[in-house]
């Protein structure tokens, strides 16, 4: 799955249903939680690969803060694992007062999309196991079984 399909698949996953005038995914979507409320610009998520991992950046507001980028970066175990496998920082990068109010919040959700995505797209191959690891600028999430 290239950056951008994987980008657009975020933004329609965290945005849970909620959906724009026309259609698609809301660019939008407030968050809730104990009286605190957290927009999430999700027409700004943008997703990049490196050797080994994958970062995931999106504006997100507070009335305390205003509109901050926030990063969430995953350092994926590779193909080698048996297992769907990630370390991530103990928070996102980003305003202080942001992340540590709604850090692991945002994690949680990121990670459940990629390893929704990975179970999904496993199931849908006879034989395959859900994987997660970066090759030739793509993730891949599913592996066919070496026999």
């Amino acid at each position: 799955m290239r950056a951008d399909a994987l980008a657009r698949l975020f933004a329609v996953r965290l945005a849970a249903g909620a959906q724009a005038p026309n259609g698609g995914p809301a660019p939008r979507v407030v968050w809730n939680d104990g009286g605190d409320e957290l927009l999430l610009h999700l027409d700004s998520l943008r997703t990049r690969f490196s050797r080994d991992a994958l970062s995931v950046g999106l504006d997100v507001e507070t009335d305390q803060t205003g509109r901050q980028p926030v990063q969430v970066v995953f350092s994926l175990a590779g193909d080698a694992g048996q297992a769907l496998v990630a370390a991530t920082e103990e928070l996102p990068r980003g305003d202080e007062r942001v992340v540590a109010r709604w850090g692991r919040a945002l994690q949680d959700a990121l990670w459940a999309v990629l390893v929704g995505a990975a179970q999904q797209q496993a199931a849908a191959q006879p034989g395959a196991r859900p994987v997660m690891a970066i090759e030739r600028g793509q993730i891949r999430l599913a592996r066919r079984f070496d026999r």
